[in-house]
């Protein structure tokens, strides 16, 4: 582990063979960001009464889905730069929607789930109102996308959008440019 505190940390919450079943997995490789990400997850899901195995299989799962093929320096990071922290916050949605339980990296972060018109440098894209899974129509003005439907994962003014796009095989994960303007409703 980059940081031997985090196993001091554990030590207060988990027993010693927990302890070391997580600093096993933590030490498949995870950049320090990474590690801090996963072991976040498993404090989070032992707040909310998850145990440990269903902890593992759907950490395990995003390792095989995900975090085996990336570079070491950004394996795990949120907030690593292009595809690849868009690819770590889609593990992340992925993992506490598995769990059941909210996402404490998304609290933050709220994405209105009214309709929204959002505009950048050089489209206006239509957003529908957000279902119970977080499921929306999306359409761009004057040229249409590869998909209609998308969950969006991000969503910041002066920054991007990032959603996962529904019913499109083709496209895992899709980004806007910088956001200029959002109007809810």
């Amino acid at each position: 582990m980059h940081n031997p505190r985090f196993r001091d940390a554990l030590s207060e919450q988990f027993d010693a063979t927990e302890v070391q079943q997580i600093v096993d997995f933590v030490e498949k490789g995870f950049s320090l960001n990474g590690e801090i990400v996963v072991v976040s997850v498993f404090f989070y899901a032992k707040e909310h009464g998850k145990s440990l195995d269903e902890v593992f299989a759907v950490c395990e799962a995003e390792w095989m889905r995900s975090w085996k093929y990336q570079h070491p320096d950004i394996k795990g990071d949120p907030d690593a730069p292009g595809a690849a922290g868009l690819q770590n916050r889609v593990s992340l949605v992925n993992i506490y929607n598995a769990l059941g339980i909210p996402n404490p990296h998304e609290e933050g972060r709220k994405i209105p789930k009214e309709p929204l018109i959002m505009k950048t440098r050089n489209s206006t894209y239509r957003i529908g109102p957000a279902d119970e899974n977080g499921e929306r129509t999306i359409a761009r003005d004057g040229k249409p996308l590869a998909f209609s439907r998308c969950k969006i994962i991000f969503l910041a003014k002066g920054k991007i959008m990032q959603c996962v796009p529904l019913g499109c095989a083709d496209i895992q994960q899709w980004t806007t440019s910088c956001i200029e303007s959002v109007t809810v409703g």
